[in-house]
């Protein structure tokens, strides 16, 4: 008996050998629905926060709002991708594409989906972000790890402001005229001439020089340390870089700290 042909479904095109968005088992979870339907009806509207900057003349540069199309915008409601329980992140890109993520175990599966409503590519893998791309929905926070901070330390003095966006893996540091990126490997990265997308509330640290406590600190000294945004009871094992980074012991981790995120324990 003669195999039928599967026709693909109108409206979407695809490339022979791509996975398309049909190849993705897609389970409803009718609990977070309506609050996700929110979501896109928020993104929908313009960005007005910056988001891609073109270079136009060697001295001449203008700003360019990152949207989500009309055509996205569709392609999402219309093939229920954020009822899907398995959808782990969306992202818009600095380029304009769509980067839409899933999870199932310990595996991702992420398919990129252009100005058009398109499914142009699609990889086994999680996409590293950069600072310039928007991130409109994730499911998990990310935190940093140890290294991460270490780096994050050893350029401390360089930066007026740390950022730490929701669904990113990466930490964001502002310079003077550039953004830099450290991933979860440790690797700084940095971005001439362009401007990361964030919120206020991503912010981290403001200003590292105005964010010092005068206040003298001894190794063995108690103090409290804040990690995670939660204040735990340390002990400082180590001072170095001038003072500014201290080291503390604490429920069972030996982290490096800011000067601004420990504090003596008041004796009452």
């Amino acid at each position: 008996m003669a195999r039928r042909k599967t026709r693909p479904q109108k409206g979407i095109n695809q490339i022979e050998g791509q996975m398309s968005l049909w190849d993705i088992k897609i389970t409803i979870n009718d609990v977070s629905v309506t609050k996700i339907k929110e979501n896109i009806t928020e993104i929908s509207n313009p960005i007005t926060r910056l988001s891609l900057v073109e270079e136009v003349t060697k001295s001449e540069k203008v700003q360019k709002e990152l949207i989500l199309t009309d055509k996205q915008q569709r392609f999402l409601e219309k093939n229920k991708v954020m009822e899907n329980e398995s959808l782990s992140r969306i992202t818009l890109l600095c380029s304009g594409s769509l980067l839409v993520e899933f999870i199932f175990g310990e595996n991702y599966k992420t398919i990129c989906i252009n100005k058009d409503g398109v499914i142009e590519l699609s990889y086994d893998k999680r996409i590293a972000l950069v600072p310039m791309d928007k991130i409109i929905y994730y499911k998990d926070d990310m935190k940093p790890n140890e290294l991460q901070e270490e780096k994050l330390l050893a350029i401390q003095d360089k930066v007026t402001k740390v950022l730490k966006r929701k669904g990113d893996e990466n930490i964001i540091a502002i310079a003077a005229g550039k953004v830099i990126s450290i991933n979860k490997q440790g690797w700084v990265l940095e971005y001439k001439g362009v401007q990361a997308v964030y919120d206020e509330e991503d912010v981290r640290v403001k200003t590292a020089a105005d964010e010092i406590i005068n206040e003298d600190f001894k190794v063995g000294e108690s103090v409290e340390v804040e990690f995670n945004k939660k204040i735990y009871k340390g002990v400082i094992t180590r001072i170095y870089n001038g003072g500014d980074t201290i080291n503390c012991i604490f429920d069972n981790k030996h982290t490096a700290f800011y000067r601004s995120k420990v504090k003596k324990v008041k004796c009452s």
